[in-house]
């Protein structure tokens, strides 16, 4: 990263991005909490943070069953970044 640890953010969440365009969330996901445990606070961080509410989403069978809060955590996300 040449030293600067904080580009490291956004080229990690590229990354999870890829990953996640081409269907490979196992591996998206380990980068977006990455990316969470070390640049709390970051664009990216946030951005993680809506994508792994969405895979869990996506993996629920039943979506009558989500908890309150997970809808209320999702819709937030969603506002901040647009």
């Amino acid at each position: 990263f040449g030293g600067n640890y904080k580009k490291a953010a956004k080229l990690f969440f590229d990354l999870a991005e890829k990953y996640f365009a081409k269907g490979n969330r196992a591996k998206a996901k380990l980068f977006y909490k990455l990316i969470i445990t070390k640049w709390e606070g970051t664009t990216q961080s946030l951005l993680s943070k809506f994508r792994l509410y969405q895979i869990a989403y996506e993996e629920i069978l039943i979506k009558e069953l989500v908890p309150p809060v997970t809808k209320r955590n999702l819709l937030f996300y969603i506002s901040v970044v647009k």
